[in-house]
């Protein structure tokens, strides 16, 4: 039977939990700040790469590692996607250094070990 460790599972719910307030966030209390070049909704593009990124921390709790390549992937496209399409920079830098941490934390956390065994080893 695969255990996991108290820090990975807290980390897990946490993501979830941030993501669902930059859910609501994005829905109730934004002032629909947009993606100016192309007219883009910054609000929808937060709501996708939360809800993305609730689907990968769910399916890390099941052990799958093309859950921790999802949630990689989604931090990097939502770095790419500010990157080009923002009018301005500054928000880019943000969400370079947001993804960096992100991805590394996550993975540093995976490193873990209960009973002798990484919570990266027992990702199927």
């Amino acid at each position: 039977m695969k255990r996991r460790h108290w820090i990975i599972t807290s980390y897990l719910i946490i993501q979830v939990l941030l993501s669902f307030f930059v859910i609501y966030y994005s829905v109730f209390e934004s002032d629909q700040l947009s993606l100016s070049r192309f007219g883009i909704d910054f609000s929808m593009h937060e709501i996708v790469v939360s809800v993305l990124a609730i689907i990968a921390c769910f399916f890390l709790f099941k052990w799958k590692k093309w859950a921790f390549w999802l949630y990689s992937g989604v931090f990097v496209l939502d770095f790419v996607t500010v990157l080009f399409f923002a009018e301005t920079s500054y928000l880019g830098g943000g969400k370079l250094i947001g993804a960096i941490n992100r991805i590394v934390l996550m993975y540093a956390i995976f490193m873990i070990k209960k009973d002798g065994i990484s919570g990266w080893k027992n990702l199927d």
